[in-house]
């Protein structure tokens, strides 16, 4: 028969997240968000994040989504994130809410934090 052995997951965004997430970082890197940049920094930043066969096409579905749902805008220049007057309050506001990615740290009540938009 099957038998099923429980593991610890880390902490692991979504994609529409980990892409909002890497959309403020190039951004403020003034590097060009395009779809090659993009996957770059999913596979390095996020790395917990699955990578199947098809992923060029699920990132390029993931950023319609967000296109549709006004989070995020794209120009010929690249993707870029749609955000309120006062910017500097949200990119600071990205940059705490994926700091806990970056370092490792447990998973806090994250759903709270991100229905702030």
């Amino acid at each position: 028969g099957c038998t099923v052995t429980p593991f610890n997951q880390g902490p692991s965004p979504s994609l529409p997240d980990a892409i909002c997430a890497i959309l403020s970082k190039l951004k403020s890197s003034n590097t060009v968000a395009n779809m090659e940049n993009i996957i770059a920094k999913i596979k390095t930043d996020f790395h917990d994040i699955p990578v199947p066969k098809d992923f060029v096409n699920l990132v390029h579905k993931t950023l319609g989504a967000l296109i549709k749902a006004r989070r995020v805008y794209y120009t010929g220049k690249g993707y870029f994130l749609v955000v309120p007057e006062n910017n500097s309050v949200t990119r600071q506001s990205w940059h705490d809410h994926f700091k806990q990615f970056a370092i490792r740290s447990p998973q806090k009540s994250i759903d709270n934090s991100s229905q702030t938009e």
